[in-house]
């Protein structure tokens, strides 16, 4: 699937007009996750919060149930996060690699998931994580689909960072703060 620059221009504002239009994070993870399919070719798409837990899997209003992939997925996505960051978004563990992963992460990762991981980090205007969107895809990014994702993550960002508000400052960081 390959779109003409026109048409990834018009899909980009498209997902940014969604983006605005969502009323809430979790409509947002939820267009995030499926809206984007369109110019992303990917064979699932997750989006997770800043502390990693999962808000949205495409295809799903909501992913509640504790089968078996999303166990396995919780656990391996701090490791996944961890090796994407270090890899600049796009993850295609070697075995070496899936050998050093955390008990279960190589198995889940042969069964459920493709070649490879895109991992798009959204965070707020001053640096801090909102969470994370993971493409799951059998090769990188083409560089117009990278372009694509480029161009509406920051409008993702913004609007989560609009929608969930100021980050709540722990009693302990208040307290150290006033005195």
């Amino acid at each position: 699937m390959s779109l003409s620059p026109a048409a990834l221009s018009a899909l980009a504002d498209s997902l940014e007009a969604r983006a605005r239009a969502a009323e809430s994070v979790a409509e947002l993870g939820i267009s995030m996750a499926n809206d984007s399919f369109a110019g992303v070719p990917f064979r699932q798409a997750l989006v997770f919060d800043a502390q990693g837990h999962l808000l949205t899997v495409s295809g799903l209003a909501k992913p509640t149930e504790d089968s078996p992939y999303l166990l396995w997925l919780r656990r391996a996505w701090p490791w996944v996060r961890e090796q994407a960051a270090a890899a600049e978004g796009w993850l295609a563990p070697t075995d070496e690699m899936l050998r050093a992963a955390p008990e279960g992460v190589a198995d889940g990762w042969r069964e459920w998931w493709p070649a490879g991981a895109f991992v798009l980090p959204l965070a707020r205007r001053g640096g801090e994580p909102l969470g994370s969107v993971c493409f799951l895809l059998d090769q990188p990014p083409a560089k117009p689909v990278a372009a694509l994702l480029a161009r509406v993550a920051p409008t993702w960002a913004y609007c989560w960072e609009m929608m969930a508000g100021k980050p709540r400052v722990g009693w302990r960081e208040r307290w150290r703060r006033l005195g």
